[in-house]
């Protein structure tokens, strides 16, 4: 049985936007938790062991994700590589390759600067404190969306050079 998998060009928006999705939500259960854990910590009502696990939780969510963050990205990367290598396509469609690479990137660019913006806001200046990975991976995210797309663009053609030999 053949699942018919295959990976493309077309995965990279799925990725740009997954990763958006996936630092955007977990920003915003950061800034639910801060909140919460300010309220948990402020009311006699918990006991000390809530409260403990309140704030420990607190700390080690924002510390997993602003790693998992990256480690997300890179995952979904790999497998996207994996699927291109599997899939021959003519040097023919090279040029329409590179029309949507170069939309990709200004798109990756708007991301960015929205991530950016984001986290920037003024309500969100101690969230963000725990965020510094992340932050500074979408800094340089038009970057490592363009090598991507390169080597993605590398493998999908090479596996065409490959099956004509």
């Amino acid at each position: 049985m053949t699942l018919k998998k295959k990976g493309s060009i077309t995965d990279i928006p799925y990725i740009i936007a997954g990763i958006f999705s996936v630092a955007l939500v977990a920003f915003l259960v950061t800034v639910l938790l801060v909140n919460l854990d300010t309220e948990v910590q402020g009311n006699d009502i918990f006991t000390a062991g809530s409260k403990a696990a309140s704030n420990k939780m607190t700390e080690d969510f924002p510390a997993v994700m602003d790693g998992g963050i990256i480690f997300i990205f890179f995952g979904m990367v790999l497998v996207s590589l994996i699927l291109a290598s599997l899939v021959p396509i003519h040097p023919i469609f090279l040029p329409f390759y590179l029309l949507e690479y170069i939309l990709l990137l200004w798109l990756s660019a708007g991301i960015a600067n929205t991530y950016q913006m984001f986290v920037e806001h003024a309500l969100f200046v101690d969230v963000a404190a725990k965020y510094q990975f992340t932050i500074f991976f979408f800094q340089y995210f038009p970057y490592a969306v363009g090598f991507f797309g390169i080597i993605l663009a590398i493998v999908m053609y090479k596996v065409k050079r490959g099956l004509l030999e």
